[in-house]
């Protein structure tokens, strides 16, 4: 008898331990760096891409999303500085696909660790100062970026978070610096 009450109290304790908590990933912010600021009276964000929430396409899976970081990175790197006109960034893609990887077959693939999946990413973004005088563009630049990864099939689920989240990441530093360079390039008449 005591040795099934010393069973059941046992597995009353494994089941009150606490599942794992969560790792607390660092938000995406382009805060501490200097404001762009644009000839113009209003920076708008129209998404021309709409994520599919189907696989092969996962970026809705994202902690945050290739668009939820493109709208961070307008929000805290440009800042409007003129009387009219009105800054548009268009999100022409923002995907990011899931692409199974071979895994290696009989007894040598027993023993091997493959990469499971591979995560191709995409952010292409036109830039385009309506200057409020014309129906056209007065300035325009696009951004393209293009990111793969891989992960290891024995990946846990907090690893695939890790990753998407660093894989946005890099993403967003490349875009940074692409779209700083274009706005230098393209857009230099309205920059204040």
């Amino acid at each position: 008898m005591k040795r099934i009450l010393f069973t059941l109290a046992a597995f009353a304790l494994i089941g009150c331990q606490q599942a794992p908590v969560p790792d607390v990933l660092p938000p995406l912010s382009f805060a501490n760096q200097p404001k762009i600021r644009i000839a113009a009276t209003e920076i708008r964000v129209v998404e021309n891409y709409v994520a599919p929430a189907r696989s092969p396409n996962i970026d809705h899976m994202f902690p945050v999303s290739p668009t939820a970081a493109i709208k961070q990175w307008a929000n805290d790197r440009l800042q409007t500085a003129g009387s009219t006109g009105i800054m548009e960034i268009s999100i022409d893609d923002a995907s990011v696909v899931e692409v199974p990887l071979p895994k290696t077959e009989g007894v040598r693939g027993f023993f091997t660790d493959d990469q499971s999946e591979r995560y191709d990413g995409k952010i292409r973004v036109t830039m385009r100062l309506f200057d409020g005088q014309r129906g056209i563009a007065a300035a325009e630049g696009d951004v393209n970026v293009i990111r793969s990864r891989s992960i290891n099939e024995k990946a846990s689920l907090a690893d695939r978070e890790r990753m998407f989240h660093s894989m946005t990441k890099e993403m967003m530093d490349q875009f940074n610096t692409q779209a700083e360079a274009r706005l230098r390039q393209y857009f230099s008449a309205f920059l204040r």
